[in-house]
């Protein structure tokens, strides 16, 4: 059975669990092999093409989920190596995410990585409250999100941005 997730650039990320035909992720270009399994959560089409890039770039599969929803069902079909959320998602908030990827046992260890649209200390301790290791905010810069990333996923996990 296929796992079902988003081609970058085509909106809606997760199909329906009725959408039996799912589609590829995106993935690195000229048949590189594939290091880190990455869940984005961003409803923002361009955000989420921009995160990928970066992503893509630094040999990890993508896969998207654009609600909170659609995140808790990603986390039971696949195991992530990171996870990158949004905080403010259409139907919640990405600290749901977070949390639950800290209570299930097999991915309390993964990495989070949040971006917020507000440099508030409100929206930074509700992050690190839920679990987050790292706190970027919006607009996130590319090399910044690539820190953050080669950071967490090698163990170094980045410090929380002021």
């Amino acid at each position: 059975m296929r796992r079902p997730a988003c081609v970058v650039g085509k909106p809606g990320g997760w199909p329906d669990e009725a959408d039996k035909s799912a589609r590829a992720p995106s993935e690195p270009k000229g048949g590189t092999n594939l290091i880190y399994n990455v869940l984005v959560v961003e409803d923002n089409d361009l955000l989420f093409r921009m995160y990928s890039a970066v992503l893509i770039e630094l040999h990890c599969r993508v896969l998207r989920a654009a609600t909170v929803a659609q995140s808790i069902h990603a986390l039971g079909l696949e195991r992530f190596d990171l996870a990158i959320v949004d905080l403010r998602l259409p139907d919640g908030s990405g600290a749901e995410v977070i949390r639950a990827i800290r209570a299930n046992a097999a991915l309390e260890s993964v990495p989070v990585v949040v971006i917020t649209t507000q440099a508030n200390a409100p929206d930074q301790a509700e992050a690190l409250a839920a679990g987050a290791s790292t706190v970027l905010f919006k607009p996130v810069n590319i090399q910044e999100l690539g820190t953050a990333v080669r950071g967490c996923l090698t163990g170094r996990q980045g410090a929380v941005t002021p």
